[in-house]
């Protein structure tokens, strides 16, 4: 059904928004050279650590099992397939309407980098149409200054790759596929019945979070359980994660008035989980072409091949030793094909999707 003039637009006031784009790029060669051992590895580690303190890292917390982050080896580190981080490499601003922060960070995994674009917006009063309307032209519309140089948010996380990966000598292959995207209302007030995700404004604001499709208010709406990913938890059902291939919405009403940092930490737990899978899925997209190939992979490519297949597993099956979320399950049954290659190839057993 398509949303017709006659629809109230609930607004949500004192609102902040937050949106992350997440580009990724495979590295020339295969494997980062800064990567290739855990002793060039070590190297590096101690100044690009991907965690900016010893603690409170509740993503890599989890990913690496409850250890935390400041205790961390630089050898379980590589072991952990965990990527090298350089922090706020370009100088950008926002030229969206409201206050806003752009924050950027490349990360280099063993077999590519990913540029990291996180933009948050405050506002008085947002209706849900003028957000999603705002959403749509941060993807695609020159409202960031990069260097003096207007580019949309989708440019701004491919120029991170070009201007920050250099310094670690690791030169890249052309970004691979569309960012990722993360959406989250951090903070904001409304009246409980106008932000009820089974409501329409709330559920078109969803669809155009996660397509981006200037059609968004016209499209064809699937039903919230038909695109939820994952819940949050200790949340009641109206709290949900929605997502498609490439992007993430969380939606948290009961949170947008609440204090602290609850939805900004669970939306940078999010994002860089699909950040730490999409680069695994493309590093076992491209072990997959190597042995259809009849490459031939040396000791250190193996190795890797190894560790991969067995992380994306875990993240799969949602093991205690690594971050859970059915985010992770539902962004790797679609390549689902190749991890069981590389998995067949050390005898693991195959990941069956759900209902198989």
């Amino acid at each position: 059904m398509s949303q017709g003039a006659s629809v109230p637009q609930p607004a949500l006031r004192n609102a902040r928004i937050r949106l992350s784009f997440c580009s990724r790029a495979a590295v020339e060669g295969w494997i980062a050279e800064p990567l290739t051992t855990a002793e060039s590895y070590a190297g590096l580690f101690t100044d690009h650590r991907p965690w900016p303190q010893r603690t409170g890292q509740e993503f890599w917390r989890r990913y690496m099992g409850g250890r935390e982050p400041g205790d961390t080896s630089a050898l379980l580190a590589w072991r952990e397939m965990v990527p090298l981080r350089i922090g706020d490499p370009l100088p950008t601003s926002v030229h969206a309407s409201g206050e806003g922060l752009v924050r950027s960070e490349v990360f280099v995994h063993p077999c590519g980098a990913s540029g990291l674009v996180t933009v948050d917006i405050e506002k008085d009063a947002w209706k849900l149409d003028e957000l999603a309307d705002l959403l749509v032209d941060l993807r695609s519309e020159p409202w960031f200054a990069v260097d003096g140089t207007a580019v949309s948010l989708f440019d701004a996380a491919d120029l991170l790759l070009n201007e920050a990966v250099d310094g670690l000598g690791t030169p890249l292959d052309p970004p691979g596929a569309d960012p990722f995207t993360v959406f989250a209302v951090l903070s904001g007030k409304a009246d409980a019945d106008d932000v009820s995700p089974e409501s329409e404004p709330v559920r078109r604001l969803l669809h155009a979070t996660l397509t981006f499709r200037g059609t968004w208010r016209e499209d064809a709406l699937p039903t919230s359980s038909d695109v939820q990913v994952a819940g949050l938890p200790v949340s009641p059902p109206s709290h949900l994660v929605v997502g498609r291939a490439r992007s993430r919405a969380i939606w948290s009403p009961s949170h947008f008035a609440a204090p602290g940092h609850t939805i900004g930490c669970y939306h940078r737990n999010m994002t860089l989980l699909c950040m730490q899978v999409d680069a695994m899925l493309a590093a076992a997209s491209g072990f997959v072409a190597a042995l259809d190939d009849g490459v031939t992979l040396n000791n250190e490519q193996r190795k890797l091949m190894k560790r991969l297949a067995g992380h994306l597993g875990r993240l799969f099956n949602g093991d205690r030793t690594t971050y859970r979320s059915g985010s992770a399950a539902k962004q790797i049954v679609i390549a689902i094909e190749d991890c069981n290659r590389l998995r067949q190839e050390y005898g693991m057993p195959q990941l069956k999707p759900e209902g198989a």
